[in-house]
């Protein structure tokens, strides 16, 4: 298709996302918005667990856009934590 990298939300399963798609284009996406409105420890805990599964290739994103109702804050929190993380 000529594409760059596949998108996925947060309904492809990691497993079947690293074994049939990461090996052909790079994958970004996989968080849940609503985690993000959220925040805190769950939202955390998500977070590292994407890095983890997914490797430092991954282009970390939501798996559809930021909703109106997700406070800044929790937006900061998360780009420190995927700017932090270390493989």
């Amino acid at each position: 298709t000529g594409v760059d990298a596949l998108s996925i939300d947060q309904n492809v399963p990691a497993d079947f996302a690293i074994a049939k798609l990461q090996r052909v284009k790079p994958l970004q996406g996989n968080l849940a918005p609503e985690l993000l409105v959220a925040g805190g420890e769950t939202m955390r805990k998500a977070v590292t667990e994407i890095l983890q599964k997914f490797g430092p290739s991954h282009i970390f994103n939501l798996g559809h856009g930021v909703v109106p109702e997700t406070p800044p804050e929790h937006v900061a929190e998360l780009v420190q934590q995927v700017r932090n993380w270390k493989a």
